[in-house]
């Protein structure tokens, strides 16, 4: 990518994620044209649209274009053009683009075909226990892991770093022997050029977004995600350290899905396939 993204070149992202936004700031940052086509109404939907819409009217004013609401129909390629130009991006509103480089950036589905014999659940990813256990002696982290989180009750598949991170520490601690569970509160943060965005807590289809503490002239503000009442995520824009006040409430909050539950045993399941 640092080899496409040149100062006046023209880029197109398809999608308006985590991936596609950062990467917006980055090329308009190398001095790049950029447009951002997305799918959903916003940028970031997963945040809400107040986040979602706030993140669209930054980037605008950087100097994007975005255009929301469309999908991508086909990506054409001209030979014998120059370098420039070569590229022609298609929306299904029948709008063409023309680009010198194009990212997808659309999101992912695990690619676990290749464990289809195995006797694995593959539902979601690689199915496994609080300790990552998928069955026995096998185990799995990162994106493809979905383990059971004892605090919500379920199982969770989330492709952040941080996740990954804390997995790989819980798996070593058990390959050597341990009992250890995932328990954490998931935290990530995304970076969307000058503003920071930190959340804890687990982003909830449906869940209603409001600000809390909201400071203009310094561009920062907090807000609490909420589910039938009940808190199940913050979030801190440009105030990391205040993300970390509100991970505490949100944990000592009785009505919140990040309030202290007992852990659920690492071990495998009974009936738990051994794989072939």
């Amino acid at each position: 990518m640092a080899e496409q993204l040149r100062p006046g070149r023209r880029g197109v992202i398809v999608g308006g994620g985590f991936l596609g936004t950062e990467t917006a700031w980055t090329a308009l940052a190398l001095g790049c044209e950029v447009t951002l086509v997305n799918r959903a109404a916003t940028p970031l939907a997963v945040l809400g649209d107040h986040v979602g819409s706030l993140v669209g009217e930054r980037l605008r004013a950087a100097g994007a274009a975005l255009l929301t609401g469309r999908t991508v129909r086909a990506v054409h390629q001209q030979d014998g053009l120059p370098e420039a130009g070569r590229l022609t991006v298609l929306l299904n509103d029948g709008t063409r683009l023309p680009a010198d480089a194009v990212l997808g950036a659309i999101g992912s589905v695990p690619a676990t075909d290749w464990l289809a014999s195995t006797g694995l659940d593959l539902s979601d990813g690689v199915r496994c226990d609080a300790g990552g256990r998928a069955a026995p002696g096998v185990y799995a982290c990162g994106d493809v892991a979905s383990w059971y989180h004892p605090r919500h009750g379920g199982h969770l598949r989330l492709e952040h770093r941080m996740h990954a991170g804390e997995q790989a520490r819980v798996v070593a601690a058990n390959l050597l022997g341990g009992t250890e569970v995932l328990n954490s509160v998931p935290f990530f943060w995304t970076d969307q050029g000058p503003h920071k965005i930190v959340v804890h807590g687990l982003l909830t289809p449906g869940s209603d977004f409001k600000p809390l503490e909201v400071d203009p002239e310094r561009d920062r503000f907090t807000g609490v995600y909420r589910l039938d009442g009940r808190p199940v995520a913050v979030l801190a824009w440009n105030s990391p350290e205040e993300a970390l006040r509100l991970r505490r409430e949100l944990l000592t909050d009785p009505r919140s899905a990040d309030a202290p539950t007992p852990a659920a045993p690492a071990e495998p399941a009974a009936g738990m396939p051994v794989p072939q």
